[in-house]
């Protein structure tokens, strides 16, 4: 199997895994409405949705009432039913999980037993040319991928804590084909403010919540690091300046849909990011580039927040 086809199936994964994470948090029911809500919620722009089920009291007794008719109102009426997901093939993956659970939903004990199905049944399924090919050619992300997923994480996130983002940036050093790499540098706005007026709880849900958004928007090589309480780092391999800034415009925009509040609060809490941006080349220091990153994170912040900046 291809690096390629790998990296797609591990990313179907996670965002299921991460919509039954958001059920949970919510305290919902993991069945394929609810869960198909979830995931559109998360990871679709479907704003008409994400209107609906933020005005729901989801500790009401209509709430399974309400959400089926979200379900029918946004998602089954809309002329376009596919899953608007970044990947080559995430869409199609997704839609056969999606399929899996409803069909086997009274015989599954936990749905992510189903992930762990429709995994199976991709992998059995694959060309065996594909599958050749994988065999005869070594690619150049394979031992930077295993050091980064056996590296340490961040306790709070489950993303890479500084330290192990140190230590997968090395290991892709030595690898020519990962250059030139963009290194993003995100700052929640205000993060202060929204502990203070929201509470603690309610800040840990912002980190882990944006680490989610993060991780799908991002591709399955690229990393994604928590760097100080409320700063993250983004490295994104095989990825020049001007692209770099695409991806971190796109994230900027995607924090600006995000709309959480607490189970039974009406207060909604937005939220907003700056970003610094700059390219990384090989022959450079990466503590180097990091503090250009610093510096144009710095001037996003000036010029009123919410905005992208790199120095070059």
């Amino acid at each position: 199997m291809s690096r390629s086809r790998q990296d797609d199936i591990k990313n179907a994964g996670l965002k299921s895994r991460n919509a039954l994470a958001w059920l949970r948090d919510n305290q919902l029911p993991a069945e394929p409405i609810c869960y198909t809500i979830a995931y559109e919620y998360l990871y679709t722009d479907n704003n008409q949705l994400k209107k609906q089920v933020d005005e729901i009291d989801l500790s009401a007794d209509n709430y399974r009432e309400k959400l089926n008719e979200v379900f029918e109102n946004s998602i089954l009426s809309s002329k376009n039913q596919q899953l608007s997901i970044f990947g080559d093939h995430d869409d199609q993956y997704v839609c056969e999980i999606l399929s899996l659970l409803v069909k086997n939903y009274d015989h599954n004990e936990d749905i992510s037993d189903a992930v762990d199905k429709i995994k199976t049944i991709i992998g059995q399924n694959k060309n065996q040319a594909d599958e050749d090919e994988s065999l005869d050619v070594e690619h150049p992300l394979d031992n930077y991928l295993k050091v980064r997923d056996n590296t340490s994480q961040d306790k709070l996130t489950n993303c890479l804590d500084f330290s192990g983002l140190k230590h997968t940036v090395a290991e892709a050093s030595i690898h020519d084909e990962l250059f030139p790499m963009s290194i993003l540098r995100v700052n929640i706005d205000r993060f202060k403010l929204i502990n203070d007026v929201n509470g603690t709880f309610m800040g840990d849900n912002v980190l882990k919540h944006l680490v989610k958004l993060f991780i799908s928007t991002t591709k399955g090589s690229d990393l994604v690091s928590r760097y100080e309480d409320d700063e993250f780092i983004v490295v994104l391999p095989k990825t020049p300046l001007k692209q770099g800034l695409m991806v971190a415009d796109n994230l900027r925009k995607k924090v600006m849909g995000i709309s959480l509040k607490k189970k039974g609060n009406t207060n909604v809490v937005k939220l907003t990011v700056s970003i610094g941006v700059a390219q990384y080349e090989r022959k450079l220091n990466f503590e180097d580039v990091l503090i250009k990153t610093k510096k144009s994170l710095n001037r996003s912040k000036d010029l009123g927040r919410n905005s992208i900046n790199s120095e070059d």
